[in-house]
């Protein structure tokens, strides 16, 4: 039995293939820039989709998406095409090849910007307080795939990720993480951010991929967070880039009052699995810091 990924050489996408490589899973995928021999250039709204997915494929592994506030800006009919009609093709194209499983790329943004305490899977998702046309659209999909695949008994697996980070190239899809520590590393003395105080519970891309193969096999229609088991404020991530790097740097704040905490609970997953975060985010910001060697000419 196969794995299928869409997504496949995407951020996420490649550190997932390097974790599948090492157990030795038979997985193909699709990318719109695919560069890989595991990846083939197609489009998840291709009507066709079916054609490109093994008979015996067990599991859909479904990355593919666009994230760019950016991109939803510069056209947000294309944007939620890709989003949500690329879903509804996935489930209907598991549907004609009888997938057992899929397993959804969602997001902690679609718990918005309401402020009032840690979040779980059965905390209420409102739609007016989110703080993204991406994290709507993340939101609508999750819907969507709880209704089909309830509706055609497949298993869903829906994994809310947490701000994600670690060495990537594309500096347009950066989190706060990577943003403040290549600045710490290109040696600015000076870093802006809105408030110290602002919190997200980040995790390195390999725990993502690692929570990805631990809920395989799953049963029946999941809502799972992967997110780290610490809050880091913005402060921390400064304080320990700068550790690291053995240097030191003035904090502007924009406003120290407006901060935001967005707590994210962990414990489900941890309770259906055997996933547990690997990396600390000292050496999370180790790993990610020595990815900026790559970007510059030394």
């Amino acid at each position: 039995m196969s794995i299928f990924i869409t997504g496949i050489e995407s951020f996420l996408g490649k550190f997932l293939v390097k974790s599948l490589i090492k157990r030795k899973f038979v997985f193909s995928g699709i990318d719109l820039l695919a560069k890989s021999d595991f990846a083939k250039k197609y489009d998840i709204n291709d009507h066709n989709l079916k054609n490109v997915i093994p008979d015996d494929c067990k599991s859909i592994i479904h990355l593919a998406a666009i994230s760019s506030s950016k991109d939803f800006k510069t056209d947000v009919q294309k944007a939620y095409a890709t989003n949500i009609n690329g879903t509804i093709n996935i489930v209907k194209a598991a549907i004609e090849k009888n997938v057992k499983q899929i397993i959804f790329a969602s997001t902690e943004w679609v718990y918005g910007e309401d402020k009032s305490g840690r979040k779980n899977e059965s905390s209420h998702i409102y739609f007016e307080n989110l703080g993204s046309e991406y994290a709507l659209s993340k939101a609508i999909c999750e819907n969507i795939l709880k209704y089909y695949c309830s509706l055609n008994n497949i298993n869903c697996t829906i994994l809310r990720f947490g701000i994600t980070y670690g060495p990537r190239q594309n500096k347009n899809n950066w989190s706060a993480v990577e943003s403040i520590l290549y600045d710490l590393f290109l040696g600015n003395t000076k870093i802006t951010i809105g408030s110290k105080k602002t919190a997200r519970k980040f995790i390195y891309v390999e725990d993502v991929s690692e929570g990805i193969i631990a809920s395989m096999d799953m049963k029946g229609v999941k809502i799972l967070n992967l997110a780290g088991d610490k809050l880091i404020t913005l402060n921390e991530i400064i304080e320990t880039g700068c550790k690291i790097l053995n240097t030191k740097c003035k904090i502007l704040e924009k406003d120290s009052n407006h901060f935001n905490v967005r707590d994210v609970d962990n414990n489900l997953v941890k309770n259906l699995t055997e996933w547990t975060p690997k990396y600390d985010f000292y050496s999370g910001v180790k790993n990610t810091i020595q990815s900026f060697k790559s970007l510059i000419k030394i």
